[in-house]
């Protein structure tokens, strides 16, 4: 470049781009450290949702926009972990709980130095499976500030403990009113903390369906405006339009699940079909559509508002 003997930059220039560039330096220093504390404080996720369609892509459909689910799309950071939950044998859920503990002890050991916070949230059974890894950590002494359990069930012995692990901080559980109706057969899991443990507990009933209580609220009702969840179970294809089959001769066609849990009860397909009625009529709930979407929007208000303020402040939550 010919500059024709003159310095194209007089001193005011370049005192006014040295300023500049000392500037830059100075706020991208100062963006590193903030970054690096704020790595170092990062709140650890992991969530485990509940039982659903054994095909990923009808699992999806469904759970969408499950609370567990929600919860890790909101976190604000990568520090988190989602699985989807079991199929309907369940076999999967204590697989769940380990994978959940190693990611949860990786990410604890490898953080920066500062603050480790650990929150897990389950639903159905990932809320037992997220209570297996919270047992884990507690082998190895890493405590967990916060979990979340909507409806945690167990429907499957495993070696998890029947009360909530003693390296647990504060337990919030939603759980189903017990009124109303809604799989009774379940029974609930995780509803004491260890005896002589510190762990703060707090429950609240709500008058939805076990599938309000997880985010994924039923739609349809039978003809007088209640809830069945017999008409959970649907073939393949049907996506997360929950709604009975056409005629009896279509449930015992197209409903694998419920003919699995049928053929060894009764002989002959007008047997499995009154047995078929006779569980219908069992899986009738008191809850109304109506019902269900008010009370299940009422348990992500509840739960999320409790792990927001848990977040900004571990000793916001009384004890009593």
């Amino acid at each position: 470049m010919n500059w024709n003997g003159a310095f194209p930059f007089d001193s005011h220039d370049m005192s006014v781009l040295y300023t500049r560039e000392v500037a830059r330096y100075e706020e991208q220093r100062q963006r590193d450290a903030q970054a690096a504390a704020a790595n170092a404080a990062l709140d650890i996720y992991a969530g485990i949702d509940g039982t659903g369609p054994y095909s990923d892509r009808a699992y999806e459909a469904e759970f969408r926009n499950s609370f567990v689910q929600r919860l890790y799309r909101s976190w604000g950071s990568e520090a988190r972990y989602y699985r989807r939950g079991p199929s309907l044998e369940g076999v999967s859920t204590p697989a769940l709980g380990i994978g959940a503990y190693r990611s949860v002890r990786e990410r604890y050991r490898h953080k920066a130095l500062g603050p480790k916070r650990i929150f897990l949230a389950g639903y159905s059974r990932g809320g037992a499976a997220v209570v297996y890894a919270a047992s884990l950590l507690a082998l190895e002494g890493i405590p967990v500030d916060g979990l979340f359990l909507f409806d945690a069930v167990d429907r499957q012995p495993f070696n998890s403990p029947l009360f909530i692990p003693p390296n647990v901080r504060v337990c919030f559980h939603a759980r189903r009113d017990p009124k109303t109706g809604s799989r009774l057969l379940f029974g609930s899991y995780a509803t004491r903390r260890t005896p002589g443990a510190s762990t703060i507990y707090k429950q609240q009933y709500f008058f939805c369906t076990h599938g309000g209580m997880g985010g994924t609220p039923w739609g349809v009702a039978d003809p007088d405006g209640y809830i069945n969840e017999s008409n959970d179970y649907l073939p393949p294809g049907a996506g997360g339009v929950r709604r009975p089959p056409a005629s009896p001769v279509d449930r015992l066609a197209s409903d694998r699940t419920t003919r699995e849990i049928l053929k060894y009860t009764a002989p002959g397909a007008n047997g499995a079909l009154e047995a078929y009625d006779a569980y219908r009529h069992f899986s009738r709930t008191k809850v109304t559509l109506a019902q269900e979407q008010a009370e299940s929007a009422r348990v992500w208000i509840w739960m999320s508002t409790a792990l927001k303020v848990l977040r900004q402040d571990l000793a916001a939550i009384p004890v009593s």
